[in-house]
């Protein structure tokens, strides 16, 4: 069994604090998923059975464009 590690390990693993984590599960808590933390595992699992399903978008922008959505500002 794979396991995520605890809490501050799969936020570093996915690049992101350990709040936005725990932000993100309980979006996912609140569409549905049931999800436990097991303390001697070290691991997040779902204790129903949930599908999430996603659809992504890719849309490539102008120089324009991208001046209206960062208001005019540049980010090196």
């Amino acid at each position: 069994m794979c396991n995520t590690g605890a809490p501050d390990e799969l936020a570093h693993k996915l690049h992101i604090s350990k709040r936005h984590l725990y932000n993100v599960l309980d979006n996912l808590r609140a569409l549905g998923a049931k999800i436990d933390y097991s303390r001697s595992d070290y691991t997040f699992y779902y204790t129903n059975s949930f599908e999430l399903h996603l659809n992504l978008q890719v849309e490539y922008l102008d120089d324009n464009d991208k001046k209206c959505i960062f208001a005019g500002s540049f980010f090196i």
